[in-house]
């Protein structure tokens, strides 16, 4: 195996990457300016956007396997236009570069927000409808779309896997993700309180392995929940507390009662100069997807999890080692 990484600057690639290495495989990064998370790493850097085809043809000749894992996060409506830009179109550039350079496979890193979150009581495996535009988040619908996209490349040749993690959480994230800036700040005690709901967290390094066992094992075509362990953000809270010893907000303030509160914790934030961790597309994800079901990458690829209290505590010891908590 040849590896091409896209997105190799962002959390998920950037373990991507070190995992890769670790497994003896020769490494090529799509980069733009952001370095960090490969720096010091013996890879292959090729500059480029993802936007841009030329870029794309030449990062994919001479790759057997691409991981197709950049995309851009967002749950700020601000930034809708360009969610849909990346994610679509620099998918079907990379789609493109992968037919005409006969890529032995593409593996496409989706989410579990691709899915439709109703029935909202049932578990959520493979087979659960992928969302559409009306009504959903720009993120989750570019997601899905972008699934039907390779879907499409593959019934006209293309040999592509698809895998949707959960909630990734874990070391290595150095923008940092959401979740990330959550767990800082309450070691930094910057949390003016908890919510309710919660989520399927799943470990960065997981995600990793699992995406490579979905290169070596996964059926042409098929797509593979890469779930971990349902934890509300108040038991994921008292974790950081029980391995940091910071303290935590005494106040969980229902869902209901936050999402009124929204553009008060904006605020808030805002005065501290940080990035909003609550906002109404935030709320929106805690309700939903509860019940993850990934067996199909347990039986077919030999997926397997760590224990979420090593997540929690390779996290922080990983914040604090790089300076991302006050002392």
């Amino acid at each position: 195996m040849r590896a091409g990484v896209t997105g190799a600057s962002g959390h998920v690639g950037g373990t991507l990457v070190r995992e890769l290495l670790n497994q003896g495989v020769p490494v090529r990064v799509l980069a733009r300016k952001d370095t960090r998370s490969f720096s010091g790493l013996k890879v292959d850097v090729r500059k480029g956007d993802i936007l841009d085809p030329s870029a794309i043809d030449s990062f994919v000749q001479g790759c057997s396997h691409v991981f197709h894992f950049a995309a851009l996060v967002s749950l700020d409506s601000k930034d809708d236009k360009m969610i849909f830009r990346v994610n679509i179109e620099g998918t079907d550039n990379i789609i493109r570069a992968c037919m005409k350079h006969n890529v032995k496979r593409l593996i496409y890193c989706s989410s579990i927000h691709a899915f439709s979150p109703y029935p909202v009581h049932m578990p959520t495996d493979e087979n659960r409808e992928l969302i559409h535009k009306k009504g959903m988040l720009m993120y989750d619908y570019t997601k899905a779309e972008s699934e039907r996209h390779i879907i499409k490349a593959v019934n006209e040749g293309l040999d592509g896997v698809i895998v949707n993690p959960a909630g990734i959480i874990g070391p290595y994230d150095y923008k940092p993700s959401y979740i990330g800036s959550t767990i800082i700040a309450f070691i930094n005690r910057s949390f003016p309180a908890l919510v309710g709901g919660g989520f399927n967290w799943v470990d960065v390094r997981d995600v990793a392995k699992g995406s490579i066992l979905a290169a070596r094992k996964g059926k042409k075509g098929e797509r593979y929940i890469l779930g971990g362990i349902w934890v509300s953000i108040k038991d994921l809270a008292l974790t950081v507390k029980q391995v940091t010893g910071c303290r935590i907000p005494s106040i969980t303030v229902p869902l209901w009662l936050a999402r009124i509160g929204v553009p008060f914790i904006k605020t808030f934030f805002y005065i501290k100069g940080k990035k909003p961790v609550y906002t109404r597309e935030s709320l929106y994800s805690l309700q939903h997807h509860r019940f993850l079901s990934d067996q199909k990458a347990r039986r077919e690829l030999g997926y397997s999890t760590l224990p979420f209290i090593k997540t929690i505590n390779d996290t922080c010891g990983w914040f604090i080692e790089n300076g991302y908590i006050k002392q």
